[in-house]
């Protein structure tokens, strides 16, 4: 493991998505970045492809690479960004430029470097804290000119250095005197009592470039410092993830071959809009498979429930929206209806491209997302070869620079642990069925995962359709654990 001492620089850089009248804006960003490069500094900022934000963060990927570069952006705000916005043509062709939100080897170097979406502001700034706590010596917070979000955010941190959560410097890139007005605020809250003349040194100004790395490095913190107050960073951020972490519904392969007629689990269909006596692919009548019950969601306990045992009313209670924070899809959306179902059980829902998915030409071959501290990568799997091989996962894995990575293709659940990290196959949600992985005779299993994320423990839920010799069908539920970094949870 890498000694505190050879780890780079992490430096988080607020600042604005316009432009601004002067061009000495754009420059200091420019010179910030040749001097990151200069040092071997990461940068950690709002993911941002317009503005300040993105000429920064693309004049350092020219530089340094992509890998130097960490965007972090709420999901609301990708749908906006013109940055994130390829042509249909990039996209099927892979060449788009980009800071795609897709990571896989053909995309993940985009000319504004990684980028991580995430599902609030909150859970934004948290993570950016996080990225610079985990960095070398010299690490800290800048602010160059920007508006009130970047006022928002300088001045959390701040406040997070003063109560003791943080002992990362702050600095003010001062151009043109942008910031003096806020200097100036400083002087006279200290003046006024309301700021200690210690913790009015807690922000530092610059007023070159040039000049930031070496206050960072040289920061000394306050003496009004509340270090007494013990709440460590990693409780404060273990304690914020557990108040964002939501359960993640994993679907795999919902593609039915239209050669033979199969069981669709309940869990698809059950929705006020969908009738539950209709085929929710037009494959023929109900009568040539079945309905499903499943997703006991609150709270997720291993059992087994018959069919007749849970009626439509108490199912559809159990899906009320709010129950699920985030759906990912493994591919193979094969119909409108299902697509619009799953966004009423949770509006969140992230899709990558399968082999046979109608209609979405340009959905990505794979995505990542980061719940809590982890980095969840998730992807069909046909480009998986060997399929579903335990090294080219791995290799995979890497690739995307995740803890946890999803994938599909095999129809089969499948749960294992290597080299610290964590890969899950939920098997197809409508028990398609995939030669080759199951064995003649045998009836592929209906089955799907829930993630019960906090902070760094993943609690996987495990749902499987099973036949028992008598016929009986019943969800069965196991429930699997994973720590990040290999440590065994309690």
């Amino acid at each position: 493991m890498a000694t505190q001492e050879a780890k780079p620089a992490v430096v988080c850089v607020f600042c604005g998505s316009y432009p601004g009248n002067s061009t000495s804006h754009l420059e200091a960003a420019r010179a910030l970045a040749q001097d990151f490069h200069k040092h071997n500094v990461q940068l950690v900022y709002g993911g941002g492809t317009v503005g300040i934000m993105g000429e920064l963060a693309k004049t350092l990927v020219a530089l340094s690479g992509p890998k130097s570069v960490q965007g972090i952006i709420p999901q609301a705000l990708v749908e906006v960004e013109e940055g994130y916005k390829a042509s249909a043509s990039d996209a099927q062709s892979k060449e788009g430029k980009a800071a795609e939100r897709i990571v896989d080897q053909s995309v993940q170097e985009s000319n504004f470097g990684m980028v991580t979406i995430v599902p609030d502001m909150h859970t934004r700034k948290r993570l950016m804290a996080q990225k610079v706590l985990e960095g070398g010596p010299g690490s800290g917070f800048v602010a160059l000119a920007g508006g009130f979000g970047t006022m928002e955010e300088l001045m959390e941190m701040t406040t997070w250095n003063q109560l003791g959560i943080h002992k990362a410097g702050i600095v003010l890139l001062n151009i043109n005197g942008y910031w003096n007005g806020i200097l100036q605020w400083i002087q006279t809250a200290v003046k006024e009592g309301l700021v200690s003349p210690e913790n009015a040194r807690i922000i530092a100004e610059a007023t070159k470039a040039e000049e930031v790395l070496k206050m960072l490095r040289e920061y000394q913190i306050s003496s009004d410092h509340h270090a007494h107050l013990e709440w460590a960073l990693s409780t404060c951020l273990l304690a914020s993830s557990r108040m964002t972490s939501r359960l993640v519904l994993v679907i795999g392969d919902l593609f039915i071959p239209d050669r033979a007629p199969v069981r669709i689990p309940s869990s698809l269909i059950a929705s006020s809009q969908v009738d539950l006596s209709a085929d929710l692919y037009s494959l023929g009548p109900p009568s040539q498979g079945a309905h499903y019950c499943s997703i006991p969601l609150d709270p997720p306990l291993c059992l087994s429930i018959p069919r007749s045992r849970l009626t439509r009313a108490q199912f559809r209670k159990l899906l009320t929206p709010g129950k699920i924070g985030q759906i990912l899809c493994l591919g193979n959306l094969t119909d409108r209806s299902t697509f619009e179902f799953l966004r009423q059980v949770a509006p969140d829902l992230q899709l990558v491209k399968g082999d046979f998915d109608v209609d979405s030409p340009n959905l990505p071959l794979s995505k990542v997302v980061t719940h809590g501290s982890l980095r969840i990568g998730f992807t069909h799997g046909h480009t998986i070869i060997p399929p579903g091989d335990a090294d080219a996962l791995l290799i995979a894995a890497r690739q995307m620079d995740v803890d946890i990575l999803l994938w599909g293709g095999t129809h089969r659940f499948e749960a294992f642990e290597l080299e610290g990290r964590f890969f899950i196959n939920p098997g197809s949600a409508t028990g398609a069925m995939s030669t080759g992985y199951w064995p003649e005779g045998e009836e592929p299993t209906p089955s799907f995962c829930l993630m019960d994320i906090q902070g760094d423990v993943l609690v996987l839920y495990v749902y499987q359709l099973k036949t028992d010799a008598d016929g009986v069908e019943t969800v069965a539920v196991e429930k699997v654990s994973y720590r990040k970094n290999n440590i065994p949870s309690s």
